[in-house]
């Protein structure tokens, strides 16, 4: 390919203007083109969330409006209309595709999937129950007890 050339457009009476070389990846790596951004994988099958532990519950949605909750929320924390073993829940997200989402409509049962959070396995946010370690006990048992107090739904 051939190199192309571009004038700077940084405004300077005292300097000329600046000739930039932009040289194509093909004079650098061969055929191969790269492209900004672009991820490369190994062949084969890539295992979601391997050794990490799972857990099934069953959830309810007792509200009157469809609830949508997305991959990364921390499933203790969901709208207090929905009905699970929340200590179950407690430390664990849905174990699904990221950045996708489950919908529960009014009245309806699912049997789900969760996984444990990964990273610091910090939760933070959502709906204030917990803020901090998922792996504190302490914290567990205050969340749970917060959640009661809030009437967030629990079986």
């Amino acid at each position: 390919m051939k190199e192309k050339k571009y004038k700077s457009i940084i405004p300077n009476k005292n300097v000329e203007d600046l000739e930039i070389k932009v040289i194509n990846a093909e004079n650098l790596l061969g055929e191969k083109i790269v492209i900004p951004g672009e991820i490369f994988v190994k062949e084969g099958t890539i295992v979601c969330n391997a050794g990490r532990k799972t857990v099934k519950i069953k959830v309810t949605n007792t509200g009157d409006r469809p609830i949508q909750v997305g991959s990364h929320f921390h499933f203790f924390e969901v709208n207090k209309a929905m009905s699970f073993d929340r200590e179950k829940a407690f430390g664990k997200r849905l174990n699904i595709i990221a950045s996708t989402a489950v919908r529960f409509e009014p009245g309806e049962e699912k049997e789900i999937e969760l996984v444990e959070i990964g990273g610091h396995r910090k939760a933070m946010g959502f709906n204030n129950l917990v803020d901090g370690s998922v792996d504190s006990e302490t914290l567990k048992k205050e969340s749970l007890a917060k959640a009661e107090e809030l009437n967030f739904k629990n079986h």
